[in-house]
């Protein structure tokens, strides 16, 4: 150094420059980070956040859909309560269900019976 074959380097009187934004990372832990990054890694606390917050995801979009049945389902059972009592009956949709299901039965039986 005495002989002044160091004078000439690039960045000569500035100071030296820092491998990440953390000063308590020493430079092999960045580079070490850096180079697994750079290959894809994901530690396993990071795909485990990443699975549970599509999972909080999903599970409030579904909250989200069943609300809205909910509140269609409530649109359909308030339409009997619009026009005067003894004009409008509940609709069960089951019920309805039900009563189809059985005429149709007997459709299929009498059918058979007048072959």
């Amino acid at each position: 150094m005495a002989k002044g074959d160091f004078d000439n380097l690039s960045g000569k009187g500035e100071p030296l420059k820092k491998f990440s934004g953390c000063s308590y990372i020493d430079p092999m832990t960045h580079n070490l980070n850096r180079i697994l990054i750079d290959n894809g890694y994901q530690p396993e606390w990071i795909l485990m956040q990443k699975e549970i917050k599509d999972t909080t995801d999903q599970l409030r979009e579904a909250v989200l859909v069943s609300r809205k049945k909910t509140w269609e389902s409530n649109d359909i059972s308030g339409t009997e309560t619009v026009g005067p009592s003894l004009q409008k009956v509940h609709f069960d949709a089951q019920k309805e269900i039900a009563r189809t299901q059985e005429i149709n039965t007997t459709l299929i039986k009498n059918k058979r019976n007048h072959r």
